[in-house]
């Protein structure tokens, strides 16, 4: 469903800036510095849309989620699932984290998968 036609120029250049903090935030330091670097964009842009700010709070429930993920994973590695589950858990990051960067990036509004809502 493309959210191009409700969402000006402008819009669409912060979707991309907020893509390409997504992603060279998320490779360079991983998840929890991501999430506190698109905070800090909302909280320094106080006139964002409200479909940018959905956005930015899709991505970071997103990242939130995986911490969660990731952290079960290493607990049970006390269980030898956790060896398992430890990769598939960063495969199906950068999937997902790819997929939505895209998506993002055509104009289309993307619901991350497997994603937990603490933020609304």
């Amino acid at each position: 469903m493309p959210i191009l036609n409700k969402i000006s120029n402008k819009y669409i250049q912060e979707i991309k800036i907020i893509e390409i903090i997504h992603i060279v935030s998320n490779f360079l330091s991983g998840w929890l510095l991501w999430v506190i670097c698109i905070w800090g964009y909302l909280l320094l842009n106080k006139q964002v849309s409200p479909e940018i700010r959905d956005i930015c709070y899709d991505i970071i429930n997103f990242n939130l989620s995986f911490i969660i993920y990731t952290t079960l994973g290493f607990i049970s590695i006390l269980l030898l699932i956790g060896i398992i589950l430890i990769p598939i858990i960063y495969a199906v990051w950068i999937v997902l984290l790819v997929l939505g960067a895209v998506k993002h990036l055509a104009w289309e509004r993307y619901v991350y998968p497997l994603t937990i809502t603490f933020i609304k």
